[in-house]
């Protein structure tokens, strides 16, 4: 919020709730941010071979709980 890339809203249901959206900076800096992301891990995956990703993948939906079939458990 500090940046001016999101702000910070009540819910109109939910007094309790808080609603997080862009604003237009934010969305204008979206695919900026996107496309930085996908070249920083293009990147990262030219420095394994398919099996180590493979694998890697396999380890990371063990940590967050997914079973093969990509349902959380």
């Amino acid at each position: 919020m500090k940046k001016g890339l999101i702000e910070q809203r009540q819910s109109v249901t939910d007094r309790r709730q808080k609603v997080v959206t862009l604003t237009a900076k934010g969305r204008d800096l979206a695919p900026k941010v996107r496309d930085y992301i996908l070249a920083s891990e293009e990147r990262l995956r030219t420095n394994f071979t398919a099996e180590e990703l493979r694998q890697f993948k396999e380890i990371l939906k063990f940590i967050i709980g997914e079973d093969e079939d990509n349902d959380q458990k």
